[in-house]
């Protein structure tokens, strides 16, 4: 909370700066990523019987769509889940972990935020050249 609720604030100042994202986009971005990961915790702990995505990643996402943009922002968590499912998948298979070992998945949204900053453009350029947009 000490890192995500300021962040969240100073990414909204930030979007009256020039250049993207717009104030409205960097709010809806940030009630956007915060609404969905709290559904998608709210359905894996409904699954689970237990909480398994902390109330930290809801807000680190808010704050990640504030500064970058619902793209970018969704981008940052495909990245961030990968790379997560990577290691998880590593500790289970070398490391004697189980599927039920629990890594913070906050680590890895910070590691995608900063790649979607630095390769985000021309990754997202790629993947809509699938679509020709």
């Amino acid at each position: 909370d000490v890192i995500t609720k300021p962040g969240i604030l100073l990414g909204l100042a930030a979007s009256f700066l020039p250049g993207p994202p717009s104030p409205l986009e960097a709010a809806a971005s940030a009630v956007g990523g915060y609404l969905a990961l709290m559904t998608v915790a709210w359905l894996a702990r409904r699954y689970y019987k237990e909480e398994a995505l902390g109330q930290g990643d809801w807000k680190m996402v808010a704050m990640l769509g504030a500064f970058l943009g619902w793209q970018a922002m969704l981008l940052a968590v495909l990245l961030g889940s990968l790379l997560g499912s990577l290691v998880g998948l590593a500790m289970v298979g070398f490391f004697g972990g189980s599927r039920r070992s629990r890594i913070p998945l906050g680590t890895f949204l910070a590691v995608g935020g900063v790649a979607a900053v630095f390769v985000g453009e021309p990754l997202l350029g790629w993947y809509r050249g699938f679509f020709h947009v």
